[in-house]
């Protein structure tokens, strides 16, 4: 049963940093039913272990290293 304040995932639509150091990598997050004025940077740690990650890193050839 999802908490009724959770926000759901829509998309990961852009990426900033190093592949290699993972610690300055940060990732363009879109909540379901917002506007891309919404849209919020979140750092690897906050993102890796989101089901959307491995689409995203497929269309990405140089996060491969990641996987």
């Amino acid at each position: 049963m999802a908490d009724k304040d959770e926000v759901r995932v829509e998309a990961l639509v852009d990426h900033r940093g190093d592949p290699k150091k993972r610690k300055t990598l940060f990732f363009r997050v879109r909540w379901v039913g917002e506007e891309p004025a919404n849209d919020q940077w979140l750092a690897w740690k906050e993102v890796k272990d989101l089901v959307l990650m491995d689409a995203y890193i497929d269309q990405h050839p140089k996060l491969k290293i990641l996987k």
